[in-house]
């Protein structure tokens, strides 16, 4: 994820919103983070503001102010700003490398994954919701959905992949999964109903002798919960 940093106006709760880096009609404005060098007169009725700048008036919205390397945000882009000066790049309009990470809990421990295992954070899936909200209507060609282990979200997942699915049909949708949690037929089940030929599991598997897999992976019995719908 992409990030820079600045100072924050004033005291607020995190803000997610579709970067402009030019004036939007006033009518247009409602969920538009506008990026500027300097706030002016004209920068009022966005939801919020990135200035390279000084920072604004009593009357300008919140903002983030002697923001640098705001060249690197993109009209489209969306981004969450935080009272502590971060400015975060959610979705890069440009590529076709984004993700949503809808939790950091998981059910592995790999040796070799650079994403430690957290405590699940009901944050991720608001701010994964909230940007797939924003990203209606705009031609997506990819998706990717990680973790974490986003299985582990059980109803929560499947329901934010049915929206994946149903709002940007054409997009090829990559889950990344261990696949341990496809052991459970009925939950296996409900995925299938609403997965679409666009969508494609990669799932882990890092030796077929159980034990390497499992030492891998740092948890008893996953090879063969791994592979349990193959059989």
């Amino acid at each position: 994820m992409i990030c820079i940093s600045g100072k924050a106006s004033r005291s607020f709760r995190p803000i997610i919103g579709v970067v402009a880096k030019s004036h939007r009609p006033i009518w247009a404005r409602e969920n538009t983070i506008f990026v500027t060098e300097q706030l002016d007169k004209l920068s009022i009725g966005y939801k919020a503001c990135i200035s390279s700048g000084r920072k604004g008036y009593f009357f300008h919205p919140d903002h983030i102010y002697d923001c640098k390397d705001i060249e690197i945000i993109h009209d489209g882009d969306i981004v969450r700003i935080d009272a502590n000066g971060c400015v975060s790049v959610l979705w890069e309009i440009r590529s076709h490398q984004n993700a949503f990470m809808l939790t950091e809990a998981c059910n592995c421990k790999c040796i070799m994954c650079p994403q430690p295992t957290r405590r699940h954070s009901p944050q991720l899936l608001q701010e994964a919701q909230h940007t797939l909200t924003l990203l209606k209507n705009q031609d997506i060609k990819q998706i990717c959905i990680t973790g974490g282990e986003p299985s582990l979200l059980g109803d929560n997942f499947i329901d934010f992949l049915h929206r994946c699915v149903n709002e940007h049909p054409t997009a090829n949708i990559d889950i990344l999964t261990n696949g341990k949690n496809f052991s459970n037929r009925e939950f296996t089940r409900n995925v299938a109903q609403v997965a679409t030929n666009n969508v494609c599991f990669c799932v882990s598997l890092h030796s077929d002798i159980d034990k390497l897999h499992d030492n891998i992976v740092g948890a008893n019995d996953s090879f063969f919960k791994n592979i349990s719908r193959s059989i």
